[in-house]
């Protein structure tokens, strides 16, 4: 593959990377505002999460990271490196995020 392809694939899992972040972040936030809003209420103190989009994100993290291990050992451009190394950081992160917070007592699964 030439740099050109690898510098756009590369790019394109760094976009993956940056929207996986953002959507666990933002249900980890909204799962910590609910619990501190309506703590002792009763009821349930969490955020649902539905169990497809948990299965898509675990799954297209998991084939972004092997895509992304590829093109590191496969290039030798200083850009699709970095790149290439901070998508596998940043999506092994938010798979750990996300087992966080599904393994707390704040998200509960709903399949919908």
């Amino acid at each position: 593959m030439n740099n050109y392809v690898l510098r756009t694939l590369s790019i394109f899992i760094v976009l993956i990377a940056i929207i996986q972040i953002y959507g666990i972040g933002e249900r980890g936030f909204s799962a910590f505002w609910m619990w501190y809003k309506f703590y002792g209420y009763g009821g349930i103190d969490g955020i649902t999460i539905g169990t497809t989009m948990t299965a898509i994100t675990v799954s297209v993290s998991l084939v972004a990271i092997t895509i992304s291990y590829a093109i590191r050992n496969k290039s030798e451009d200083k850009l699709v490196l970095v790149l290439s190394k901070y998508s596998m950081y940043s999506l092994l992160v938010g798979l750990v995020c996300l087992a966080v917070l599904l393994a707390s007592p704040l998200a509960y699964f709903n399949s919908r």
